[in-house]
């Protein structure tokens, strides 16, 4: 118990309820409560006690020391107080002590001054003295032929007149010093040429160099080794572009080994001056380089200008990105401005061709797709009746190789571009799909023109019913066509979109890692923030380092304040949005033809009921029984009609439609199989469930739309007689029944003919009302039978408005 209480209380979010109620939990279950409750009293109240005890002891104690610390403190003030004075005294003492000491140093400051003037008057005069024997010397030592005295004395010479060439005795030795450093480059270039061409003696070349160094001639070392190391490149030049000029490849496979070849030549050239001239090694190597390159850059453009071909330019850019790689690695020593510039001439030939990457590409894809597609389509679909189905097979057999051209553009785009123009790439693949895609839809409409004028001949010349499903069976494979198209079309846009946002995401983390500068600026554009000067790079490889600097994808994306990238990072975070569309050209084109394949297949599929129907209208039959006809209305027997040859061959022709589906889905079944072992006994099944589900949706299109021609047709009659219109009512008897057979719901207007066309007239108006009353007849129908009839329809015209 006196643990509970000792640590209970102890809490700062004491509550007693809660505390009082664990106590009564644990108090021993055979003690009577109101025992524990008095007991637990008793002893919260002696602790209370006690601790009340404790409190005032420690109370007592406590004012028994304050005294004692007081008379403390007072005794600390004073202690600190005499400090303090003591360290006032001590302040004084170091600050006069301070003042006098800095009197003697200024004394001694001035007469140290003194001392260094003095010296320097004796140097300058011992300096005077020894010029003007200095140049009567060197007058001896050329004499002597002891060149390198003659660059000793120069250069002591230099150093004399950089002390005393203002004195007026001396204002013309600098013109007479430059004079005779010139006669010594002239004596020395001479040999240092012959030297450098042979590269036999690098003793020889050292001492020359050393020469000519000592009267500060760097330039005309440069100038000499430079021109003598490029007549061995431009040799290297003729002799690869010699070789290589029977290349199938052109100048791009050629320009590869002669990089490689450049390369060596420049290794060795490091290791020569890093071995000869240690302190000018990197100078030289850069000037060489800038050079070599300033010259043959605008050369390889030319030369690589007639290439158009992807695939011999994208073996050229990884050889040219392998050499500036080593390249970068050689100059490393080189100042950081030349390095990049040599870099950038190293690339320029490349980024001509990437620039034109989206050109480029699109004569490729127009190349290949030309050859995809069957070779005058629209002729071949509008030749003989033999040619029909071939055409059609060949628009399908061109679909796989056009959309592998389509698929291998990514892996050219990342070959010769690393990425960078995906933008381009969507641009190209876009337009040469659209431009594939309506070379399709062109042939076929030829071929659909074709075949709806066989449909006509062949309704008025009484042609086979063989010779019409050969070519429904023909068009209908147009849809198979489409569809796989349209697949087609699919899988290339989510492989695009897949290898678009790799391409982004690879390229952004190659610049954020290398140029973070450049990385924030192109995501402030990105997100519509303008570039801020503080935040992106000022010129282009400014903003990389390390192997990055050497980087042609790298250079290329930071290039021009990272718009390139921008736009890049602005497609990536486009890829996210639904609306985006990838191929948005494709897709209309692809529209475009899918409604062109529609239409086509509908009008072949209704070619001869439309040719069937033209002369409905004229029939002499619907005029039986017309006033003043020649066959006046009589009391008609009672005797069962039959439909007409026009309705019953449409009705052959609509029965035997399913079937001709059928063999249409039939020869799917190779596809079908090939999806199996794909895809397993599921995919097979599902393949073979959609195209029933195709046929099932075609045949109620077509019936239903022969149907709407029929009603229209009907319509299109002037007169109709009362046997006219029982004629007429059977034959839409037998159309609608034919309707019901194939399965499709037949519209109300022919509905309403069917059950009004022969109607006596003074049970016309009684018999339309009621069918409107109840649903079954269509108004504008009832009212155009009205007028075919000649029956005025006022009592019927109210029932709409009743109801």
């Amino acid at each position: 118990m006196a643990d509970i209480l000792n640590e209970a209380f102890g809490e700062d979010g004491f509550d007693p309820i809660s505390w009082i109620n664990n106590a009564c939990n644990n108090k021993a279950t055979d003690e009577p409560l109101e025992k524990f409750l008095a007991e637990l009293e008793m002893r919260l109240q002696l602790n209370a006690e006690d601790i009340e005890a404790t409190l005032s002891d420690n109370s007592a104690q406590a004012m028994r020391r304050i005294p004692f610390a007081i008379q403390e403190i007072y005794r600390l003030q004073g202690d600190i107080q005499g400090m303090q004075d003591q360290v006032q005294v001590l302040a004084g003492s170091v600050q006069r002590d301070a003042t006098d000491a800095r009197g003697s140093v200024e004394h001694i400051s001035q007469l140290h001054l003194v001392k260094a003037n003095m010296e320097n008057a004796c140097n300058s005069l011992k300096e005077a003295t020894e010029l003007s024997g200095l140049f009567v010397k060197v007058e001896e030592v050329f004499a002597a032929g002891d060149l390198p005295k003659v660059a000793e004395i120069l250069a002591s010479m230099r150093r004399s007149l950089s002390l005393v060439g203002d004195v007026p005795e001396f204002r013309a030795g600098r013109q007479k010093l430059r004079a005779l450093e010139d006669r010594l480059q002239t004596q020395v270039e001479g040999s240092l040429g012959e030297a450098l061409a042979r590269g036999a003696d690098d003793e020889a070349m050292r001492k020359l160099c050393g020469l000519l160094l000592a009267v500060d001639r760097y330039g005309t070392i440069e100038s000499l080794y430079v021109s003598t190391k490029m007549a061995k490149v431009h040799a290297l030049w003729e002799e690869v572009a010699a070789a290589g000029a029977a290349a199938p490849e052109g100048a791009a496979s050629w320009l590869a080994t002669f990089l490689s070849r450049l390369l060596a030549l420049l290794e060795a050239e490091a290791r020569w001056a890093a071995a000869v001239l240690p302190g000018q090694a990197a100078a030289l190597l850069g000037a060489l380089c800038l050079s070599v390159f300033t010259k043959i850059s605008k050369a390889a453009r030319d030369r690589l200008a007639p290439v158009t071909h992807i695939a011999p330019l994208a073996g050229f850019a990884r050889e040219v990105g392998g050499f500036g790689r080593a390249l970068h690695e050689l100059l490393r020593d080189v100042e950081t401005g030349r390095r990049r510039e040599v870099i950038a001439l190293v690339y320029a030939p490349l980024e001509d061709k990437v620039a034109a990457y989206g050109e480029l590409e699109a004569a490729q894809l127009a190349a290949d797709l030309r050859a995809a597609l069957p070779p005058a389509a629209a002729a071949a679909a509008a030749a003989a009746g033999d040619e029909a189905e071939g055409a059609v097979s060949r628009l399908a057999t061109s679909i796989r190789p056009a959309f592998a051209a389509l698929h291998a553009a990514v892996e050219r785009c990342n070959a010769l571009t690393g990425g960078s123009e995906v933008r381009a790439l969507l641009k190209a693949v876009d337009g040469e799909l659209a431009a594939y895609l309506a070379a399709l839809q062109s042939a076929v409409s030829g071929l659909g023109a074709k075949h709806k004028a066989r449909a006509a001949a062949g309704a008025a010349g009484g042609a086979s019913a063989a010779e019409d499903g050969e070519d429904i069976a023909n068009v209908l494979q147009l849809i198979k066509v489409g569809r796989e198209l349209s697949a087609a079309v699919g899988r290339l846009e989510a492989a695009l979109r897949t290898a678009v946002a790799a391409a982004v995401s690879r390229l952004q983390a190659l610049v954020s890692g290398a140029a973070p500068a450049a990385a924030a600026a192109a995501a402030a554009a990105a997100s519509g923030t303008p570039f801020a000067s503080s935040s992106a790079p000022s010129g282009g490889a400014a903003g990389l380092s390390g192997a990055a600097e050497a980087d042609p994808v790298a250079l290329r994306l930071v290039a021009g304040r990272g718009e390139r990238l921008a736009k890049l990072m602005k497609l990536g975070s486009g890829l996210s949005d639904p609306r985006f569309m990838v191929l948005p050209g494709s897709v209309g084109a692809l529209d475009s033809f899918s409604a062109t394949v529609q239409s086509t297949v509908f009008d072949v599929l209704l070619a001869r009921v439309a040719s069937l129907l033209a002369s409905l209208p004229v029939l002499p039959e619907w005029r039986k029984g017309a006033e003043g006809s020649a066959h006046p209305a009589a009391p008609l027997p009672s005797f069962n009609t039959y439909p007409l040859p026009y309705v019953t061959a449409i009705g052959d022709h609509l029965m035997a439609m399913p079937q001709q589906l059928e063999v249409l889905m039939g020869d799917t079944g190779d596809d079908t199989s090939a999806t199996a072992a794909a895809g397993g006994a599921d995919a097979s099944g599902g393949g073979a469930a959609e195209w029933e589900e195709l046929a099932a949706e075609w045949l109620d299109k077509a019936v239903s739309g022969a149907a709407a021609m029929y009603a229209d047709a009907i319509f299109k009659i002037g007169d109709l007689g009362q046997q006219g219109g029982c004629q007429l009512a059977t034959d839409v008897e037998y159309f609608v029944n034919v309707m019901g057979a194939l399965h499709v719901a037949p519209p109300p207007s022919l509905l309403t003919v069917q059950l009004l066309a022969g109607a006596a007239p003074e049970e016309f108006a009684e018999l339309g009302r009621g069918a409107l009353a109840e649903g079954a007849a269509d108004g504008p129908a009832l009212r155009a039978l009205a007028g075919m009839r000649r029956i005025a329809l006022e009592p019927v015209a109210a029932a709409p408005a009743q109801s």
